[in-house]
C-alpha cells in the first residue's frame, strides 16, 4: 500500500492531462470529418462532442492549476498551459464560425439535402426559333461545375460550387469566354424553387427556369461544344467560304473564319502575327487507314490563278506573346486523323486579311496527293439550313446523302496547279 500511494499521480496531474487531450480529440475528430465528406451523417454528432470536450478542458485546466501550490508546477504547468491554449483556439475558431453562419456564409442543414438535389445537368431555352439562347449547367457532386451559353448570347466557364443559406454560389475558376465577368468572380443566384425534375434561379434581373435532363451523352456535349465554336467564331452570322471533298472513305472540308469574328480576334491577340483562319475538320468514321494532311499544304485559287498559300504554323506561334510551347503542340505538325476517328481542332494559317470571296478551290496534299477542295462562298441563311439538315441527316439513318464523290473519282487537280503542288 505504502508503494501504490508513491507511485500514484495527484489529481492536479491527471486534471492538465485532461485539460490537454480535449482540443486535441476535437481537432482530429473535425479533420477526419472534413476530409472524408463535406456531407458526412456523422457531423453533427461529432460537433456536439466537439463542444462537450471544449468546456471540460478549461475546467480541468483551472483545477490543475490550483494544485500548483500544493504539488508544485512540474507535469502541470505546461499541460494546463498548452491544453488551455488549444481550447481557446478552438474557441475562436468556433466563434468565427459562429459569425459566418450567421451571415449565410456557410451552409446549413437545410442546403446540404439542395446541395444533393441540384447535382446534376440542367437545361434551359428561351428566345425563338430563330434567336434561341441555350443554356447548359452541369452540377457535378464533387463540387466543380461547367457553364454554357450558345445562342444570342455566348459564355464558356467553369469552377467550384456551393449552397449557401438558400443560394448557389459559382466561382468562376477558368473563363473561356463571357461578357461582363472575371476569373476569380462569383455568380450568386437565389434558388426559388427546386423539384426533382424542375430549379428555379433568380437575380436581379428575374427568374429563370431550368430542366433536369435524365442523361447527357458525349454526343450531346459534342453539339454543345459544335454550336458554341459556332457562336464564337461567328460563321452563322456572315457569308463564309466552304468546300468539302471525299478521300478514301474519309470527308476533308474546309471553312472559312470571319476576321472580325470573337474567336479570330481572340486568337490574334496572342500573336504579334496578324493571320487569317481556314477551318479544317476531318471525318475519317468510315475511312480505312490514317489521313495525314501537312500543316502548310493549303493553296487558294481563284481559277488558275494562285491567290495565297498557308503559312508554316511555326512561322507563326514563334511568335506567341506567351506559352509558346503549348500553342505548338496544338498547331504545329503535320494533321494525322487515325481510322474510325474525327478532328475538328486543326486551322490553317494563311495571310491576315485573304480575301476567301474570289477563291474557287483550295488545294491540301492528302496523304502525299494533291486534292483539290472546290467550294464557294455560302450565305448565312444557306449555312444555316446546311447545318440544320445535317443535323436531321444524324438523327435519320446516319448517313450522308448526295456526298461528293470521292478522289479517285474526281478529275486531278488543274493543269496550272500541278508543278506547284507536287
Amino acid at each position: 500500500m505504502p508503494e501504490d500511494s508513491q507511485t500514484k499521480q495527484p489529481f492536479a496531474r491527471q486534471a492538465a492531462l485532461l485539460c490537454l487531450l480535449p482540443p486535441i480529440l476535437t481537432i482530429g475528430m473535425n479533420m477526419v470529418v472534413l476530409g472524408a465528406d463535406r456531407e458526412h451523417h456523422g457531423a453533427p454528432i461529432v460537433g456536439y462532442l466537439s463542444l462537450a470536450f471544449l468546456l471540460l478542458g478549461p475546467i480541468f485546466g483551472v483545477v490543475a492549476l490550483l494544485g500548483i501550490r500544493r504539488h508544485g508546477a512540474q507535469g502541470i504547468l505546461g499541460r494546463a498551459l498548452v491544453g488551455m491554449g488549444l481550447s481557446a483556439a478552438c474557441w475562436a475558431g468556433v466563434a468565427f464560425v459562429a459569425v459566418l453562419a450567421s451571415r449565410g456564409a456557410l451552409p446549413g442543414p437545410e442546403d446540404i439535402g439542395i446541395r444533393k438535389q441540384l447535382a446534376g445537368t440542367w437545361q434551359t431555352r428561351c428566345g425563338s426559333q430563330s434567336d434561341e439562347k441555350v443554356t447548359w449547367l452541369r452540377l457535378s457532386p464533387d463540387g466543380t461545375y461547367q457553364f454554357r451559353t450558345t445562342g444570342s448570347a455566348v459564355a464558356n466557364f467553369s469552377g467550384g460550387w456551393s449552397v449557401q443559406n438558400g443560394r448557389l454560389y459559382l466561382r468562376i475558376d477558368k473563363l473561356v469566354d463571357g461578357r461582363r465577368i472575371e476569373t476569380g468572380e462569383k455568380l450568386i443566384w437565389m434558388i426559388a424553387g427546386i423539384a426533382p425534375e424542375k430549379l428555379t434561379l433568380g437575380d436581379t434581373d428575374g427568374q429563370v427556369a431550368y430542366t433536369k435532363l435524365a442523361t447527357v451523352d458525349q454526343k450531346s456535349l459534342e453539339e454543345l461544344d459544335r454550336q458554341y465554336l459556332i457562336e464564337r467564331s461567328g460563321i452563322m452570322a456572315q457569308s463564309t467560304w466552304v468546300g468539302a471533298v471525299e478521300f478514301s472513305g474519309a470527308r476533308v472540308a474546309l471553312m472559312s473564319y470571319n476576321d472580325n469574328s470573337p474567336l479570330v480576334a481572340e486568337f490574334r491577340s496572342a500573336f504579334s502575327m496578324p493571320v487569317s483562319l481556314l477551318q479544317l475538320a476531318v471525318d475519317n468514321s468510315a475511312g480505312a487507314g490514317d489521313l495525314s494532311i501537312p500543316d502548310d499544304s493549303a493553296k487558294l485559287f481563284k481559277g488558275e490563278v494562285l491567290v495565297a498559300t498557308a503559312l508554316p504554323p511555326e512561322k507563326v506561334l514563334e511568335t506567341a506573346r506567351e506559352n509558346a510551347d503549348a500553342w505548338r503542340k496544338k498547331f504545329s505538325g503535320n494533321i494525322v486523323t487515325g481510322a474510325g476517328q474525327k478532328c475538328v481542332s486543326r486551322v490553317f494559317f494563311l495571310p491576315a486579311g485573304t480575301k476567301m470571296t474570289d477563291v474557287t478551290a483550295v488545294v491540301v496534299t492528302i496523304n502525299g496527293v494533291a486534292t483539290t477542295i472546290d467550294g464557294r462562298m455560302v450565305t448565312a441563311e444557306e449555312l444555316q439550313e446546311m447545318y440544320r439538315q445535317g443535323l436531321e441527316a444524324q438523327k435519320g439513318q446516319g448517313t450522308r446523302e448526295g456526298q461528293a464523290p470521292t478522289v479517285e473519282q474526281r478529275p486531278p487537280p488543274h493543269p496550272g496547279r500541278s508543278g506547284a503542288d507536287r
